[in-house]
Order: structure tokens, then sequence, then C-alpha cells
């Protein structure tokens, strides 16, 4: 398969994932994408179209282009909030605190 053949085929793939989630009416769309190529595309795949968005982007839809794109940045760490095991608040009201016997 030539390079041109490749990358047709990975626009086509990225543009079906960004169809899926763009019919959700996240307002996430493009991040939903690029968790997705990150989980289940190949790191060989995932620089092949990140390349391709570097060379143009031809044929990638709006919402693929900005999920390709957020590829590789860091995510903003989550801060632990009430949900969190190790939080205290995740004790039942009447277990003992932290650490006593």
């Amino acid at each position: 398969m030539s390079h041109g053949e490749e990358a047709a085929k990975l626009v086509g793939m990225a543009n079906q994932i960004s169809l899926f989630f763009g019919a959700q009416r996240r307002r996430d769309s493009a991040e939903a994408v690029a968790e997705h190529l990150h989980k289940f595309w190949t790191p060989l795949m995932r620089a092949q179209i990140r390349d391709h968005l570097d060379a143009g982007g031809h044929g990638l839809s709006d919402i693929a282009r900005k999920g390709v794109a957020l590829l590789g940045q860091p995510k903003p760490a989550i801060p632990a909030g009430p949900d969190d095991d190790s939080s205290e608040h995740a004790r039942p009201a009447d277990a003992a605190p932290a650490g006593a016997a």
C-alpha cells in the first residue's frame, strides 16, 4: 500500500470516528476522537495521521482535524474529589479515621 493510500485509509477511519462522536452532540467531540485514537490506534498510525495533518490534513473533517491536533498534548490533571477512594469523604460517616486502630 502506498503512502497516499495509507493516508487516505487513515483519513477515512478518523472521519468515521469523528462522525460517531459528532452525532452524540458532545461538546468535547474532538477530545473524544483524540482519546479513541490514542487508545485504539498504533503509535505508527497516530504518527501517520499527525504527519498528514501537518501536511495540510486534506480530507479530514473539522472534528477529526481537531482531534488529531490534540494527539500528543498533555491532558490536564483531574483533582481528587469526594468520589476519589483516597479521600476522607469516601469513608462511611461511622468509620474510624485513617490510621486509627
